[in-house]
């Protein structure tokens, strides 16, 4: 807004507002006098700093996805762009305006941060960040049990998990992975049971805060009848013996069948070939306790059995 008129010599005022844009702007005054050309003057008035605010400095957020909104404050174009690959921006705008920050699902137990950083030229650049909760703790082992055979090996068990965790067998003769992270395997790796007898180990799977999980090891004992083991066409007995075995075969072939007897690691302590019927007395009370396999030979069949000497 300029002096509107005036006589002779004066002074011409102009008032100006402030300029809020960032861009220099010019005004036009023109002066004119009857019987004269008119006169042209300006004003150029500086364009505003930049300025750049952006609002609050930090959300936090939950476990799952979701989205939250930052305010910005400009007098410019301005842009965002993120630290982390769960978290995504709004990339620009202009003037004032919301900053949309948009987040995946944590499903780790640690807690995560993203760093967005808000430029505009001419202004000093803007952090603020996201900070995300971890999730609850979680754990899952399958399946309940494992039953195993009397011979030593191992078995396996299935964890799914979020965090870390560690494994406690409350037996000796059954030994297990001893800690993991994350989804995972337990190796269980079993002894052999030397007696007839059923035996369980139980693993105890522990998350920090959360209550303790139990998988079984199930092993079972030696197979063998109460006084006869029957092989097919074969009786042995008694079995379990002090050391003294009866084997009985009627062979209406009348082929050849061979016996052999090893001890657990493998070494051979009888062996022997017959004819026709069989009726031998086997004698390894020399061979001391234990368990052995006899393995029989007849025709194009192989059987398998155990003896226990006690």
């Amino acid at each position: 807004m300029v002096t509107s008129s005036g006589n002779g010599n004066g002074f011409i005022l102009a008032d100006y507002s402030e300029n809020t844009e960032i861009d220099l702007r010019t005004a036009t005054i023109t002066l004119s006098a009857a019987g004269l050309p008119d006169q042209i003057v300006t004003v150029s008035q500086a364009g505003s700093i930049v300025t750049l605010a952006a609002t609050p400095s930090n959300q936090n957020v939950p476990a799952s996805s979701g989205s939250v909104n930052f305010t910005i404050s400009s007098n410019s174009d301005w842009s965002a762009q993120s630290n982390a690959g769960w978290c995504s921006v709004t990339l620009s705008g202009s003037g004032n305006g919301v900053l949309t920050a948009d987040y995946t699902t944590n499903t780790s137990v640690i807690g995560r941060t993203a760093s967005i950083t808000v430029s505009a030229t001419g202004a000093q650049d803007q952090i603020i960040t996201v900070s995300q909760f971890g999730a609850a703790s979680q754990l899952a082992v399958s399946p309940p049990s494992q039953q195993v055979s009397y011979l030593a090996g191992n078995t396996s068990f299935s964890v799914s998990s979020n965090t870390n965790w560690t494994v406690q067998s409350d037996e000796n003769w059954c030994t297990a992975t001893p800690s993991g992270s994350g989804n995972g395997e337990i190796i269980a790796v079993y002894q052999q049971n030397h007696t007839i007898y059923d035996r369980t180990a139980n693993l105890k799977v522990m998350v920090e805060g959360l209550s303790p999980q139990f998988v079984t090891v199930e092993q079972l004992g030696v197979e063998t009848g109460v006084n006869t083991t029957e092989i097919g066409k074969f009786r042995i007995y008694p079995n379990p013996s002090s050391g003294a075995f009866k084997l009985v075969y009627q062979n209406p072939q009348n082929g050849t069948t061979k016996v052999e007897v090893r001890d657990m690691p493998g070494r051979t302590v009888y062996s022997k070939e017959f004819r026709g019927n069989i009726s031998e007395k086997i004698h390894l009370q020399k061979e001391g306790k234990g368990i052995f396999i006899v393995t029989i030979y007849s025709g194009n069949e192989i059987h398998n059995t155990k003896l226990i000497i006690q």
